[in-house]
């Protein structure tokens, strides 16, 4: 006999599952632009996610279509 599968709820979240209101995507990004990246996010003291969250925003806000 095998045992039952519990509960989504009862289940503890995967450890490389996203944060809540975030989703999980993959993408391909040039190797030097994401060097050039981590280099802003350590002179600023900024984590990667912070600053990539940034640059959509001010890319959105400035061709109007987030408000």
């Amino acid at each position: 006999m095998s045992n039952d599968i519990p509960p989504a709820d009862y289940c503890r979240p995967r450890f490389d599952s996203p944060r809540p209101g975030y989703k999980r995507h993959t993408i391909f990004i040039n190797v030097d632009l994401l060097w050039r990246c981590k280099s802003v996010c350590s002179k600023d003291k900024i984590s990667f996610t912070t600053l990539l969250e940034e640059a959509l925003r001010n890319r959105i806000n400035y061709h109007g279509k987030l408000k």
